[in-house]
């Protein structure tokens, strides 16, 4: 357990978690679930059809770098208001269906996941860029359990990978 004060760094942390978890309670599990897997197909249909939306535009249609990365972000925005469409059609179904509380603590649930999830990824990227050796890393409490948490994330993460790569390999991209 840990014992002593905490450090200003560790009230960050709790901070971001906390942030993280108030977040989840007050938009609830439907609207954080949807958000997170609109923004993953939106990214998804920016990468594949890009190049597909720029031949389609006139102005586009020259096919440079740039051009392809300008439909990319239009094909980005445009998943992103459709599905935020969608997603505020379904939390107005969900509101008036009753299960708005238990969506609501639910989704408080998922922000707690999200926001351990946070803290550890930004606790891995300050250890990676160095911050290990400064004072206020060593006099925290909480960047021990966060760090160890990182790296079981990380080890996830790249099983993760691999398995998306063995699936997705000769799937050509545009």
């Amino acid at each position: 357990m840990l014992e002593g004060a905490l450090a200003i760094f560790d009230y960050l942390l709790i901070a971001v978690f906390l942030l993280s978890a108030l977040l989840g309670l007050l938009r609830g599990l439907v609207k954080e679930a949807l958000s997170l897997l609109s923004w993953i197909l939106a990214i998804w249909s920016a990468v594949r059809f890009g190049a597909t939306v720029a031949e389609m535009i006139p102005s586009l249609a020259d096919g440079s770098y740039i051009e392809v990365w300008v439909a990319r972000i239009i094909v980005l925005l445009a998943v992103l208001i459709l599905s935020g469409l969608l997603t505020r059609l379904i939390a107005i179904v969900i509101h008036q269906s009753g299960l708005s509380g238990t969506d609501r603590v639910v989704g408080m649930v998922f922000g707690m996941a999200r926001g351990i999830v946070v803290v550890s990824l930004v606790v891995l990227m300050l250890d990676a860029a160095g911050f290990d050796q400064d004072s206020w890393w060593q006099e925290s409490k909480l960047i021990p359990y966060a760090a160890s948490l990182a790296e079981r994330l990380g080890a996830v993460a790249e099983d993760g990978i691999g398995l998306i790569q063995d699936r997705v390999e000769g799937v050509p991209l545009p």
